[in-house]
């Protein structure tokens, strides 16, 4: 098999030289502008460096105190973030919005305004899909403003009484003569915030709402996750391109390979390594058709089995195996005579390949 693989190695190369030269040069090629884009011009690269970060914070609590004492609770306790109040014994809600931020150095000048909402609507009813809105009532609870440093607050406190509330809507509803929609009671906080953050202008504007809904001797508040919005103050960096391992060598390793392919393949020429005779391929084409047959060929020494006979002539090796299969025998290869034999009777069929045909060569 190494006498196979090396000559066929031999005819590629002589076959495909032309390929096989520019494959190197452009491996060469690579291998150089590589080395030369990884080690004398890298480039630069530009990335943004973060300074500092900072996020601005708005969030509800609510509360409310007992003023009608019972066994379960006592006069004066005071209920805490509950969803569920009872009207009777705690009908006003006191709630608390606070806003600041956090993280870098600065300042906001905040200015805020908690209104009570009430209103009717019918949510998506219509038919495209927009929230009619039936009748409305707002009332301002409180107005606030203050200068916040990084980490501290500026909150905005309000009560309103739940029990009040539900007969205001019943009034309107009966001033109204009708019910449509679904009330809404809110209690909504809008924000403006202006001012310097890590050496930056920065404004914002957030709007934000509890909500109250008052029931048959309870009311639930729903409490909207504290949210608010995130900055940072950043900075453009250059610096020159680093690569990595593979990069930096693999540009010296496939001019390596160029060059010492380029070198060795111009020796090899030179010396006509590569060049394949006609007696070399005849055969390598012999002895790979020897290996296609070889299921119907049987290695052994014919001896005087063929002397005896009446030897006919074959032109080829399929001819010979085509006589073995129609008379049901097996092609005997004599590697001492180099001859192929089929005996049929008083006959012996013989082919002999051209003395010019090296199958030893290829044997395993």
């Amino acid at each position: 098999m190494g006498g196979r693989l090396e000559l066929k190695l031999r005819m590629v190369a002589d076959e495909y030289a032309v390929a096989v030269v520019a494959v190197l040069v452009v491996l060469t090629l690579a291998g150089g502008g590589l080395i030369y884009t990884t080690y004398v011009a890298p480039g630069t690269e530009t990335t943004e460096e973060v300074l500092a970060e900072w996020e601005t914070t708005g969030e509800y609590t609510h509360s409310a105190t007992v003023t009608n004492g019972t066994a379960v609770f006592p006069l004066g306790a005071t209920l805490s973030d509950r969803s569920v109040y009872y009207t009777q014994i705690a009908p006003i809600l006191d709630t608390e919005f606070r806003y600041g931020f956090t993280g870098a150095d600065g300042e906001l000048d905040v200015e805020g305004e908690t209104t009570l909402v009430i209103r009717s609507v019918d949510d998506g009813g219509g038919e495209d899909g927009e929230t009619t809105e039936f009748w409305r009532q707002e009332e301002r609870l409180d107005t606030f403003s203050g200068t916040v440093a990084a980490g501290e607050t500026v909150s905005s406190s309000t009560s309103v009484n739940v029990s009040a509330v539900a007969a205001e809507v019943e009034t309107i509803q009966e001033g109204l003569g009708a019910s449509p929609g679904t009330t809404e009671v809110r209690i909504r906080t809008a924000v403006s915030a202006t001012g310097d953050i890590a050496g930056g202008s920065e404004s914002y504007q957030s709007t934000q709402a509890l909500t109250l809904e008052p029931g048959d001797g309870t009311y639930t508040v729903e409490t909207p996750d504290p949210a608010g919005e995130t900055g940072q103050r950043t900075r453009s960096v250059t610096s020159e391109r680093s690569y990595g391992l593979p990069r930096r060598a693999g540009g010296p390793a496939l001019l390596l390979v160029g060059l010492l392919g380029l070198v060795g393949f111009a020796a090899a020429s030179y010396r006509d390594a590569f060049e394949v005779t006609a007696a070399e391929r005849r055969s390598l084409e012999f002895a790979d058709r020897r290996e296609d047959l070889d299921d119907w060929i049987s290695r052994g020494s014919v001896g005087g089995l063929a002397d005896g006979r009446e030897a006919v002539r074959i032109d080829t090796l399929d001819d010979l195996v085509d006589i073995a299969i129609d008379t049901d025998e097996r092609v005997l290869e004599d590697t001492e005579r180099r001859g192929y034999y089929v005996p049929d009777g008083d006959i012996c069929y013989v082919y002999e390949p051209d003395p010019e045909i090296d199958i030893d060569r290829f044997r395993d």
